[in-house]
């Protein structure tokens, strides 16, 4: 898809059917979809998983609209990681009820230092 949307890449995947039917060799719809979800990238996995599961991967008219949907949703997604502030949190570890020399305790025979 690199820097197309999600419009120009369904037209690229139809023009290169299109041709392919020009030659009179018929392809399987499954086939076409399984192409479009391959050539996808990984913002839209979660997706494709749905698509490849569902009842819906033979139907191009629906996968089209589908599509055209995910797209708007996963830009609304990136927008909105790219509007959060990076931030960064620490913690200090308190050591309030220690005393200044506190009794080593030996680890083998506990007997104090």
């Amino acid at each position: 898809m690199h820097n197309l949307t999600m419009q120009q890449y369904l037209a690229q995947v139809k023009n290169i059917v299109d041709n392919i039917a020009a030659s009179r060799t018929k392809i399987d719809p499954e086939e076409i979809v399984l192409h479009i979800l391959n050539g996808l990238p990984a913002s839209y996995n979660s997706f494709k998983k749905y698509i490849r599961s569902s009842s819906l991967s033979a139907d191009l008219d629906a996968l089209y609209s589908l599509l055209c949907s995910e797209e708007i949703h996963v830009n609304q997604e990136i927008k909105k990681e790219q509007s959060q502030p990076n931030a960064a949190y620490y913690t200090t570890n308190s050591n309030q009820n220690r005393s200044k020399n506190p009794k080593r305790n030996s680890w083998y025979c506990n007997n104090t230092n």
